[in-house]
């Protein structure tokens, strides 16, 4: 016959220990859910467990060192509290391997967004790191912390600097539109921050990203899509390629509504809007420039021409393939190779052998 259980017998030991010794105990199970039976025991041991400093202590002995502790700490979020106690121990600018990487404990905090503990490395006196690489400024940025951002700037860092070994304004404003994050680029310009004559690239990136929104923002604030100088492309001849090539349709759309013209020339600029498209393989977007009045055949067949050589290097058919297919005439390209000695003998080729493959798919009187 089954007895009743001693209750006594039963109970936790742990549980009989005052709480300053069962938090002394806690600090060295660090890789355990510390999980009971009972809600009521859970709750009772979580408010021992819970004090910063033990949370501290804890950390240390987990990562083997105040200072991954910290990084450690800050990239998770948590007690603020904590982060102070282990500024306290660590030195708060050091760099260690933590997740595969080398990072700082301030690079992590602003990477994940954990604000609190941000300010607790700012008050503790961290240094905001402003070169290249490990740099905080750009995580906030890139991962969309605009109190984060701010932060930084209420801190007196100066973005308008120019140093090629440490980052300025337009890195923040490419880091933000990269990954689309229309705060950041708002508390950027409001910081006057902005200077859109020195930063064509910053309205490229937000066409290469597609978004509208940022590309109205930027133009609402002085960014322009004409030549920055005699001769050289223009910032319109940049956005739409970018635009064309990352499959942006609306962009596109948006672009030539602006200008009214698909059919920029092959001087304005490194790379033809066409030739974009069709290096990403968006048909949609090809089959519109050319609706809209893009010239395939421009210049004496100058995309088909400097395609054809590229290809013959690269042994891709595919970009040249789709220009034969939708008409680019070959006897002015083939004229312009035969005089090209050997790469052009070399370019002819590989053309002729791309329109053998798709003989039966070239748009009839470019056979």
């Amino acid at each position: 016959m089954a007895t009743a259980p001693d209750s006594v017998s039963h109970r936790f030991r742990l549980l009989d220990f005052p709480s300053e010794i069962i938090a002394r105990i806690g600090t060295f199970a660090t890789f355990n859910r510390l999980a009971f039976p009972t809600g009521a025991l859970n709750r009772h041991l979580r408010s021992i467990f819970s004090d910063p400093s033990d949370i501290a202590a804890r950390a240390v002995v987990r990562y083997g060192s105040p200072n991954l502790a910290l990084v450690a700490e800050a990239s998770f979020p948590g007690d603020a509290a904590v982060i102070g106690i282990l500024c306290q121990r660590a030195d708060v600018d050091v760099l260690v391997e933590f997740q595969d990487d080398e990072c700082s404990a301030l690079q992590m905090a602003a990477a994940r967004g954990h604000f609190e503990a941000v300010q607790c490395l700012l008050d503790a006196g961290v240094t905001i790191v402003t070169t290249y690489t490990r740099n905080p400024l750009l995580e906030a940025c890139r991962h969309g912390h605009g109190r984060i951002l701010e932060a930084f700037l209420d801190r007196g860092v100066d973005l308008r600097r120019l140093d090629v070994e440490l980052i300025c304004a337009e890195d923040c404003f490419r880091a933000a539109v990269g990954a689309g994050h229309l705060e950041i680029v708002q508390i950027l310009i409001g910081r006057g921050l902005y200077l859109p004559e020195d930063m064509p690239g910053v309205l490229i990136g937000s066409f290469s990203v597609g978004r509208l929104d940022i590309v109205n923002l930027l133009l609402s604030n002085g960014a322009e899509l004409t030549p920055s100088a005699p001769g050289e492309a223009t910032t319109f001849t940049n956005c739409l390629s970018s635009a064309a090539y990352n499959g942006h349709l609306d962009a596109v759309k948006f672009l030539l509504e602006l200008r009214g013209n698909a059919n920029i020339k092959p001087d304005e600029g490194p790379e033809l809007a066409l030739i974009s498209a069709a290096d990403g393989r968006r048909m949609d977007i090809f089959k519109y420039l050319l609706d809209r009045g893009a010239d395939i055949n421009a210049q004496d067949g100058e995309v088909l021409y400097q395609q054809a050589i590229s290809g013959a290097y690269s042994d891709d058919k595919e970009v040249v393939q789709i220009f034969l297919r939708w008409g680019a005439e070959m006897d002015p390209v083939i004229e312009r190779l035969k005089q090209d000695g050997e790469t052009g003998e070399e370019a002819l080729a590989f053309l002729k052998q791309c329109l053998e493959e798709i003989q039966d798919e070239v748009l009839p009187g470019n056979k």
